[in-house]
């Protein structure tokens, strides 16, 4: 929303302010929010750092083959199905006898055939 875009505009302008007082403070005048020296500095969320999804890279004796992204709650028997039915995937190991399965949890499935 317009409300969320100039918040983050603010954010900026204030972290900006002690490398470029000078154009901060001029971008400042147009948010029309009084005087920047006088601004708190902006805080973080925690909750916002950390994601909830995790790119797996999929090999194929070794080789990577493909990348997908999946929930991190997922555990390794949902993360090696959810490679196996990539169609990426499939032309490699689809009626072959896939001897070992790899699985290094939130890096890489790797299907040694």
């Amino acid at each position: 929303s317009r409300n969320d875009f100039i918040k983050l505009i603010a954010s900026y302008l204030v972290m900006l302010y002690p490398f470029s007082p000078h154009l901060a403070s001029e971008l400042w005048g147009y948010l029309g929010k009084g005087s920047i020296e006088t601004q708190l500095w902006p805080r973080h969320n925690p909750r916002l750092i950390f994601e909830d999804y995790v790119t797996y890279a999929i090999q194929v004796n070794g080789k990577m083959r493909h990348t997908i992204k999946l929930a991190k709650s997922l555990g390794e028997d949902e993360v090696i199905h959810q490679a196996e039915r990539a169609e990426q995937i499939g032309k490699w190991i689809k009626g072959k006898a896939v001897r070992k399965k790899i699985f290094v949890k939130h890096k890489i499935v790797n299907f040694v055939i």
